[in-house]
Parts: structure tokens; sequence; C-alpha cells
């Protein structure tokens, strides 16, 4: 449980007994739960969490989100929870480049931006190029919550979890609330 929903471990039946990650946001918080569906809806990344399905239940007026169940144990606990000093350097440096290549998955590309900017002051861009430039301003996030708490070490890689305050990059953010 969290400061803004309630997650459960499910399991998907029509899928074949597939576990998942079902996510209930109260009605008082369905600005937030509208905006990280949106959000999560364009992650597509080994090293994030995946959201399969979000949309808000009629009948009771809460958001979900269904979401990959990612098995594992926080890096919170491997500092300093039960498996603190149970990781080796470099299973350390390994956990790093896995959460920054998430964080590149779901970060703005500035760079590519600036190149097809710089493109179609040359030349008009091609119909794939306008397409990609399009893609582009739309995508981009600011996670505004990378903690070991919501970073996840499974059996094969590390993700990256939990989106609830996250921005779209260039959004204007008013919030207090911060870790």
């Amino acid at each position: 449980e969290g400061g803004f929903g309630v997650v459960y471990h499910v399991v998907d039946h029509r899928e074949g007994e597939v576990d998942r990650a079902l996510k209930l946001f109260p009605s008082s918080n369905s600005e937030t739960a509208q905006h990280e569906v949106t959000m999560l809806r364009k992650i597509k990344s080994p090293y994030v969490g995946e959201m399969l399905w979000g949309e808000r239940d009629p009948n009771t007026g809460w958001w979900y989100l269904v979401s990959e169940f990612v098995e594992g144990d926080t890096l919170k606990e491997y500092i300093d929870g039960e498996k603190a000093g149970q990781m080796t350097d470099r299973d350390a440096v390994e956990t790093i480049r896995q959460v920054l290549l998430g964080l590149e998955a779901v970060h703005p590309d500035d760079e590519r931006k600036a190149e097809l900017a710089e493109l179609n002051r040359e030349r008009d861009l091609t119909d794939r190029e306008w397409e990609e430039l399009l893609e582009l301003g739309e995508t981009g996030i600011i996670h505004r919550d990378v903690t070991p708490a919501n970073i996840m070490i499974t059996a094969r890689s590390v993700k990256l979890i939990d989106f609830n305050i996250a921005s779209q990059a260039g959004e204007e953010v008013d919030t207090d609330i911060r870790t």
C-alpha cells in the first residue's frame, strides 16, 4: 500500500494462470491514476515494469492498472533490509547499468529530437522522419521517484517501477511530493 493506491498480486486466468500486479486507485486519486496509466502505455523496455491495461471501473469510480508482476526484491532490501551486504560490487554496477537503461527508455531523446529539428530546417522531413519527430514529442517521462524502493531486482534483470509522481517531459509540475 502506498500513498496513491494499493497493489495486489493476482492471477490472470484468461492468460493461462499468469501472475499480474493489480493496482487500485481510490476514486479520490482518479487524476493521478489516469495520469499514470496514460504515461505507462508509452513505455516498452525490459528494464521497466510493463503496464498491460488500465481504466476506470464504471461501478466504483476507481481506476485500476494491470501490469506484469515483478517477482524479486527491491534494491532497498539489499541496502538496509534482510539482504543487506549480499550484493557484490559487480552486481551493484550491473544493477545501476540496468536502472540507467530503464531511465534511458523512458527519458526524452532530446538529442534525436534536435537532430530531426535541424534536418527540418535544412529540408522537408520524410514521412517517416516526421512521424518519428511527432512520436518523440509525445514520449519522454521523468520518473521523479528513483529510489531503492522503486528498483526491483529479479532473477533475470532489474526493473524500474512505480511511476505515481512521474511527469511528461516538458510538463509543468506543481507538487509537494518528493522522496
